[in-house]
């Protein structure tokens, strides 16, 4: 056992006191929210920069840190401890937060709720606002993954061709497997799509 705590590991028990202020009941909805947000950003930047180095750290055989955890202990209890948070966070979203954010008018809607004009509405959006933007990558088995940049949002399709026609959308007889496509979604596209 080291003489140090691991700062990974403290980081992450920080970072789940910034979610318990999100579980706390007397906040109103949208602060709650926003320090459940806090929690994921956190964790965003946290998996690019020390998960990914711990796992180059691990890669190479590199040795325990200061506290005397190997880098392979430090994953599994990194794992460990960000699984809780995380369950505790949605669960709470899904519970609570959510629920009283719908009662104040601001409801997060899936699909199956929507009503035939919402439908047509979000239609009419995808193909005027979206869909002239969009970019498709075929991702090639034998070519690198193209480039992604950090805290992009993305979409992967895996795709096949029409069993009824298949030349008729994927172009003919080299294209009969199937194969992975890639959308980024463009940064100026707002995350939310307000409906009335």
């Amino acid at each position: 056992m080291g003489l140090y705590f691991n700062r990974d590991l403290s980081w992450i028990d920080f970072n789940s006191r910034v979610m318990e202020e999100g579980l706390r009941k007397e906040l109103p909805p949208l602060e709650r929210f926003r320090f459940l947000s806090i929690v994921s950003s956190n964790f965003d930047e946290f998996f690019m920069v020390r998960v990914a180095g711990l796992k180059r750290i691990l890669r190479s055989g590199g040795g325990p840190d200061p506290s005397g955890l190997s880098p392979a202990e430090q994953l599994r209890e990194i794992s460990k401890k960000v699984r809780a948070i995380i369950e505790k966070q949605y669960a709470c979203l899904g519970a609570e937060v959510f629920p009283a954010l719908g009662r104040g008018g601001l409801e997060l809607l899936r699909p199956a709720a929507y009503t035939g004009a919402q439908r047509e509405y979000l239609e009419s959006y995808f193909f005027s606002q979206v869909y002239p933007i969009l970019t498709p990558l075929r991702i090639e088995d034998e070519r690198a993954l193209p480039s992604i940049d950090s805290f992009s949002m993305n979409a992967a399709f895996l795709l096949a061709p029409d069993s009824r026609n298949p030349e008729k959308i994927l172009g003919g007889a080299e294209s009969r497997a199937e194969y992975i496509a890639m959308v980024q979604i463009p940064p100026v596209l707002n995350r939310f799509i307000p409906l009335q």
